[in-house]
């Protein structure tokens, strides 16, 4: 019986010099590099460009800027603009995971739960009563506009804000 290895051995050196045969005729059958194109160190004259630019005074705004609605504070919500806010960021589906990094009925982040300290790991997980408290304090000391800012303008189209 023959054995593999001999016959592998025995056929190395004639493997090793038809590789390096490939190798040299790629080398002399190819392509050189195309050369980088030479730089001409010519100095072109050319003539300076000026904008002219007026500026006009405007009228001063005759009423005072009010604060924008972003920052404004709604206080506590309503049950039913609880559960218009629920079933817009989520269906009202309190165990939401869609795998988002969205949490619950209202859609919490992981950080913005944790700082509510409601002793669950997320959103998901709670109850739906402990989302609602939640929500509430949240919005103590926070903006429906800057927390639900898309939910928060069709609250706010509807009147439940």
């Amino acid at each position: 019986m023959v054995n593999p290895l001999r016959v592998f051995i025995r056929l190395l050196p004639i493997l090793i010099a038809a590789v390096f045969t490939l190798f040299l005729l790629s080398l002399a059958t190819s392509t050189p590099v195309a050369k980088e194109p030479e730089v001409k160190n010519e100095i072109v004259e050319v003539e300076p460009i000026t904008i002219e630019a007026t500026i006009k005074a405007s009228k001063p705004l005759s009423q005072p800027i009010q604060q924008p609605v972003a920052y404004l504070r709604v206080g506590k919500l309503s049950p039913q603009a609880i559960k218009f806010l629920g079933n817009c960021e989520s269906g009202n589906v309190a165990d939401k995971d869609t795998g988002n990094g969205y949490y619950g009925a209202f859609q919490f982040t992981i950080g913005t739960w944790n700082a509510m300290n409601t002793g669950y790991a997320r959103a998901d997980l709670a109850p739906y009563s402990v989302q609602v408290n939640a929500v509430q304090r949240l919005l103590k000391r926070a903006s429906i506009y800057t927390q639900f800012p898309a939910c928060a303008i069709q609250m706010r189209n509807v009147g439940l804000i």
